[in-house]
């Protein structure tokens, strides 16, 4: 019995839907720096949560039902090829998940469940046109979705403008990040151009050079000079400074392991170390977007940022790549 939990748990990479958590907290509290988090909206964030997860999971499952046959040749001991899981069994299961997010998301609130419906016809396109050259998009979308999903519970986006506009800049810098990460995974089982780096280190860039971008527009650069504006100077340039410490630093450490990488004689398994590693700082990158824009939510952002070790200590018995 324990070993079947275990195949299932490989089969949908289970420490990597922590990931989601951070998207939802993250698309939800963006819209709630002037009102206070009322029980209401904890409830649907938890709902929204549960459904995002069901949506991811299924992703998973669909992704290696698409790729069984690739799977079979490359990763033979992977739960559908190794004979761990049957055929069947994963599509009912991803069938399921897939009808419980929507489900979720309908209980959520109407939006929700018009966001969920897009976010799972992405997912399907994504696991089975992932061949495709700009598939690493369609894959930074379903995160860009994942975002819009948990601030739903603030839907109608009328009343401020801004708001919107920071909205879908959050999105497009969570898209840049993960489909910079999906163009080097593509390379994993056959090992790695230079042009793909090229693009993984572009997509992360982007999304720092977004992050600092949205923050810059929700405060204002003279303010945050002047101090005029929502925060005071001294925090400004501490939130600036702090976030291009941690692209420079994010920057030498992808660089360092692109070194190792080219210098290994087994590159593959180094370069799924890489990404599973990647994919591992992504609630990080959540985090310092919300204390970037919301300061006021750095308890938020804590929580947010403690999500990482969740994935770290469970991808050392499941495997997330």
């Amino acid at each position: 019995m324990k070993l079947i939990v275990f195949d299932y748990a490989r089969l949908m990479r289970l420490p990597l839907v922590l990931s989601v958590v951070a998207d939802i907290l993250l698309g939800g509290l963006l819209l709630l720096q002037r009102n206070q988090l009322t029980t209401s909206d904890m409830i649907e964030l938890a709902i929204l949560t549960a459904a995002s997860a069901c949506l991811y999971l299924a992703g998973m499952v669909f992704n290696d039902l698409f790729d069984v046959k690739q799977d079979t040749q490359e990763r033979p001991d992977r739960p559908i090829p190794s004979g761990a899981v049957s055929w069947i069994s994963a599509l009912i299961l991803g069938t399921a998940l897939m009808a419980g997010g929507i489900g979720l998301a309908l209980l959520a609130n109407e939006y929700a469940m018009y966001v969920a419906v897009g976010l799972a016809g992405v997912i399907l396109f994504y696991d089975g046109f992932k061949h495709l050259p700009f598939a690493p998009l369609v894959m930074g979308l379903c995160r860009g979705g994942n975002v819009l999903l948990g601030s739903t519970h603030a839907w109608p986006l009328g009343e401020s403008r801004i708001d919107v506009v920071i909205l879908g800049l959050v999105s497009v810098a969570m898209i840049s990040f993960i489909a910079g990460i999906t163009f080097l995974a593509r390379t994993e089982a056959i090992g790695v151009t230079k042009g793909q780096i090229a693009l993984c280190r572009g997509g992360y860039l982007g999304a720092f050079v977004i992050l600092l971008m949205t923050f810059l527009l929700e405060h204002g650069a003279g303010d945050v000079v002047s101090g005029r504006g929502p925060i005071r100077a001294g925090e400004g340039w501490l939130i600036l400074i702090g976030t291009l410490v941690v692209a420079y630093r994010f920057d030498c450490w992808f660089r360092q392991r692109v070194a190792q990488i080219e210098q290994a004689e087994k590159k593959p398994p180094l370069i799924g170390r890489t990404v599973g590693q990647m994919l591992g700082y992504y609630p990080l990158l959540a985090a310092l977007t919300l204390v970037t824009i919301r300061p006021s939510m750095w308890p938020a952002a804590l929580l947010i940022a403690l999500l990482r070790w969740g994935i770290v200590w469970g991808r050392k018995y499941i495997p997330i790549t």
